[in-house]
C-alpha cells in the first residue's frame, strides 16, 4: 500500500497510530514498546505518548555498554551508576506525558550485546507477550544501522512466530522511525530502509512538540548526542516480514563503520543459529 500522511489536527498522534491497526478493534489498545535503551521510544514517538494511556515499555538493555568509556564521558564512575541514571531520566521523562515507571520493565542485557543472545531474547519477549497480551508491539526496524536494534527486530518477529505456532494471537508489529548514529554520521526520525508496508507520518501539533521537548530535556545523557532529534513529525509503519539471513541493505552496513559489535556477516550467522535453536525455518 502507498503511505498515508496524517495532517496536523487535535489528536493527530493518536489517529496516526490507530490508522495502522486492523479494523474492528475497539477501546484503548495496549501498546508495548520494545526498544534497546531507555529513551529510544521517546526519540521515536515521544510526541505521541500523551494520549497512549495503555502504553507499556520494555527495555532490552540497561543502556550501559560494558565498555565504560561512555559512562565516564558523562561523568559516571561505573556502568551500574550510569544505568541507574538512565532509568531515573526515563522515569522523569514519562512524567511529562502523565505516565510513570510502573509501566516500564527491563530485561537487563548489556548495551551492544543483544545479538549474542538472540534465542534467549526471543524466548524472553515471547514470555512477556503471553503475560501482557499487548494488542500492538512498537519496536525497531531491521535496517543495519544499529546491531542491537536489528537484534530486537529479530526477537520481536520470531517471538510472534513462536506464539502463533502455539495457537496464541500475536500482537500487530509496528515500527517507529528512530535514530542511528555512527561516527558522527546519522539520521534521526527517519527510516533508513524503505518498506512497501502501510505507513503514517504524524505531524505533531504545538502541544505535542512541547511534550516531546519536555521529555527529551529530562534525558540529558541522551539529548546531548541527539541535538538533531526532530520535533515536528514522527513516522510509523507496519513491520514487514524480514529474512534475517539476508542483509537489510546493500554495501557496508552503517553500524559496521563504527567497528562496534559484530559485522553484518557475523550478525546474520548468529541470527541463523538462533532460528535453528528455536526450531524455526531459516529465511
Amino acid at each position: 500500500m502507498l503511505p498515508r500522511s496524517i495532517l496536523p489536527n487535535n489528536g493527530a498522534a493518536v489517529e496516526g497510530l490507530t490508522a495502522l491497526l486492523p479494523p474492528g478493534r475497539t477501546g484503548d489498545p495496549i501498546i508495548l514498546f520494545i526498544v534497546a535503551d531507555p529513551g529510544d521510544e521517546i526519540i521515536a514517538a515521544g510526541g505521541s505518548l500523551g494520549e497512549l494511556t495503555n502504553a507499556r515499555f520494555l527495555h532490552v538493555t540497561n543502556g550501559a555498554p560494558r565498555n565504560i568509556a561512555t559512562a565516564l564521558e558523562d561523568g559516571f564512575v561505573d556502568r551500574k551508576e550510569y544505568a541507574q541514571a538512565r532509568r531515573v531520566e526515563f522515569a522523569t521523562a514519562l512524567e511529562c506525558a502523565g505516565l510513570n515507571d510502573a509501566q516500564a520493565s527491563e530485561l537487563g542485557f548489556a548495551a551492544g550485546e543483544v545479538s549474542r543472545n538472540l534465542a534467549t531474547l526471543t524466548m524472553s519477549i515471547a514470555a512477556v507477550f503471553r503475560e501482557q497480551q499487548p494488542d500492538v508491539v512498537m519496536t525497531h526496524p531491521y535496517e543495519g544501522t544499529h546491531a542491537d536494534h536489528d537484534g530486537i527486530a529479530f526477537a520481536v518477529q520470531t517471538a510472534c512466530a513462536l506464539l502463533e505456532e502455539d495457537g496464541w494471537k500475536a500482537p500487530v508489529r509496528i515500527e517507529a522511525a528512530g535514530y542511528a548514529d555512527w561516527g558522527g554520521e546519522g539520521i534521526v526520525g527517519e527510516f533508513a530502509v524503505p518498506s512497501f508496508t502501510e505507513s503514517v507520518t504524524v505531524q505533531l501539533s504545538r502541544d505535542r512538540r512541547r511534550l516531546k521537548q519536555c521529555m527529551l530535556e529530562r534525558m540529558p545523557t541522551r539529548l546531548k548526542r541527539l541535538q538533531s532529534a526532530p520535533l515536528d513529525q514522527e513516522g510509523f509503519r507496519i513491520a514487514p516480514h524480514y529474512d534475517f539471513t539476508q542483509p537489510p541493505q546493500e554495501g557496508v552496513l552503517p553500524y559496521e563503520k563504527s567497528g562496534d559489535g559484530p559485522n553484518g556477516k557475523r550478525w546474520r550467522r548468529l541470527a541463523a543459529d538462533a532460528l535453528r535453536a528455536l526450531g524455526l525455518a531459516i529465511g
